[in-house]
């Protein structure tokens, strides 16, 4: 069984902290998803995803289609 949601708890998750503080301090979009975790009997696949959009929300749409696009989704303008 795939599991690395301790991994991510531990070293992964106090660098996207500091990640997003930056991407936030300086308006910079960005799109981080890991795959933690497979699908059990009881639970869903874990994933954890975030996205930021600039402050101003320019390119907003552009950058939800490629988020979606990443996913298999088909996104819209």
């Amino acid at each position: 069984m795939y599991d690395k949601e301790q991994i991510y708890d531990e070293q992964i998750a106090p660098l996207m902290t500091k990640i997003i503080e930056i991407c936030q301090v300086n308006d910079i979009q960005m799109l981080a998803s890991y795959f933690l975790k497979d699908k059990t009997e009881d639970e869903e696949d874990m994933l954890c995803t975030t996205c930021l959009l600039p402050a101003e929300n320019r390119n907003k749409t552009l950058f939800i289609k490629n988020a979606k696009n990443r996913r298999g989704e088909k996104g819209g303008y």
